[in-house]
């Protein structure tokens, strides 16, 4: 895998902050995933390849063998938005005065894409859009707002990272890692699976897994059976009993009696709705932009 140098249109602000953060949540989430990350020196030249080719249609080959797959980040926009709110008071009830001070409301907004090419080929297999946000208040009386460089260099990155969380589980999924259930054990009331993935597979612990069975069934239509991949209900976390190549997967209890040997193991990505309001430790922020 290898995450070229991120585009940047001529019509995106702030864009320092933002490039650099794409970039660092990009290759961390590839190897959460397990996936291993070319050199960034190697992954310059085959950007300028693939640059090229998206302009032209043409490119010469060079640097196409350092991997299987090639994902372009690019950044159409940063926008910082700003609203001023003048100083007030009154008095309740009780006859105590409340003051609240001026303030201005910032919220950074990056737009942008991620494409993923398959080499050596180029072709291009999927491009998902990405959209992030941040926001912050500060106690200032100048209604005008000024952005200073900090506050924009600050939310721009916070709102790149955030549009590329947004979009990860999607990216990750394509480089999903697929096992075999061998065992299932019962520790007291821990349900117990061993699965044929392990440390040589980047796995870790705390990696969500799912579960799926093989069906074949009759096709009336042909005269044939055809074999279906069906997914069980339950999922499972990898717990630190982690070899070379399995592992053992803490499992519900209604996995029992269901889950047997030869069974699809598979690494899972999606994210829960917790995880996505609580990302960047702004959990009231991030519990309205869930909803928007």
């Amino acid at each position: 895998m290898v995450v070229l140098p991120v585009k940047i249109d001529s019509n995106a602000t702030f864009e320092t902050g933002a490039v650099r953060q794409v970039s660092s949540e990009l290759e961390n989430g590839l190897i959460t995933a397990g996936v291993e990350i070319v050199d960034r020196s190697l992954a310059t030249k085959l950007g300028d390849e693939i640059l090229a080719y998206e302009a032209t249609g043409q490119f010469s080959g060079a640097g196409i063998d350092v991997a299987d797959v090639a994902i372009l980040p690019a950044i159409h926009n940063v926008g910082i938005a700003k609203s001023f709110t003048p100083a007030s008071n009154y008095t309740d009830d009780d006859g105590k005065r409340h003051y609240t001070p001026a303030k201005c409301d910032y919220e950074a907004t990056v737009t942008g894409n991620v494409k993923l090419f398959e080499l050596p080929d180029l072709k291009e297999t999927e491009a998902i859009n990405m959209k992030g946000t941040a926001s912050t208040s500060l106690s200032i009386s100048n209604s005008s707002c000024p952005v200073s460089q900090d506050i924009a260099y600050s939310l721009a990155s916070q709102a790149s990272g955030n549009s590329v969380y947004n979009i990860l589980s999607e990216i990750q999924k394509n480089f999903s890692q697929s096992g075999y259930v061998m065992q299932y054990r019962k520790r007291g009331d821990l349900h117990l699976v061993n699965i044929t993935l392990g440390a040589s597979q980047k796995l870790k612990e705390g990696q969500k897994i799912i579960f799926a069975t093989k069906l074949s069934q009759p096709d009336y239509t042909t005269g044939k059976n055809t074999v279906s991949t069906v997914y069980y209900d339950f999922k499972g976390v990898v717990s630190d009993m982690i070899d070379a190549n399995n592992a053992w997967v803490i499992v519900d209890e209604e996995a029992e009696g269901q889950l047997k040997k030869g069974d699809i193991a598979q690494t899972d990505f999606e994210k829960s709705f917790w995880d996505d309001i609580t990302k960047g430790g702004n959990l009231a922020d991030n519990i309205k932009n869930s909803f928007q």
